[in-house]
């Protein structure tokens, strides 16, 4: 157990310390893969660019459909 500001000595109280994961809107687990929280991390990154930007058009979160001469992108 660790005592504010004391070091400390041992590893497993290193590892112990939560991360606070709330702002990426992920599902509540006690695991999240690497690749979980790497496309959550960019997806939160680019949101917040996008807000800040105003990239002159919209932004809409995740996969959208658009259609041009009968063909359909997403």
């Amino acid at each position: 157990m660790i005592v504010k500001h004391q070091k400390p000595t041992q590893s497993i109280d290193v590892i112990r310390n939560p991360y606070f994961l709330e702002f990426l809107g992920l599902e509540k687990r006690s695991e999240y893969s690497e690749s979980e929280l790497e496309k959550a991390i960019c997806f939160q990154m680019l949101s917040s660019i996008a807000r800040q930007e105003s990239l002159g058009g919209f932004y809409q979160k995740g996969d959208w459909r658009v259609n041009v001469n009968h063909k359909t992108f997403f």
